[in-house]
This record gives structure tokens, C-alpha cells and sequence, in this order.
């Protein structure tokens, strides 16, 4: 299982690359944005990713809810 996690951080950092040097210079935005843009969208990714593989190796999230 902890070799999903790495495929979960490599697939966010491909996604930024991909994000911020191609697909986001299609519409125009400059440099600072594309990478904000890249950078956040990674890290939703990653933080979601990771939540589902410790889920999968049966880490109990439900005493961290919030009311």
C-alpha cells in the first residue's frame, strides 16, 4: 500500500507539470497563475488521493469529523 502512495505524489506532480506547462499556457495565463493554479489542483489531488489509499488500508477517519 505505501507504493500507492508514491504513485498518488508522482500522478500530483505530473499533473502540475501538465497543468502549468501545457494545458494552462493554452489560455493565456501568465506564468505566476499557471503555477498557482497548477500547485493547488496538484495538492487537492494528492491530499484526496492520500485520504483514499489510508482509507483502503483501513485508517478510520470518522473521529475526525466535524460537527
Amino acid at each position: 500500500m505505501g507504493g500507492l502512495l508514491l504513485v498518488v505524489t508522482a500522478a500530483a506532480r505530473l499533473l502540475r507539470f501538465v497543468l502549468a506547462k501545457g494545458v494552462l499556457v493554452w489560455l493565456g495565463l501568465k506564468e505566476s497563475r499557471r503555477e498557482a493554479i497548477g500547485t493547488l489542483l496538484a495538492l487537492g489531488l494528492a491530499a484526496f488521493g492520500d485520504v483514499a489509499v489510508a482509507q483502503g488500508m483501513g485508517l478510520d477517519f470518522r473521529g475526525l469529523a466535524v460537527m
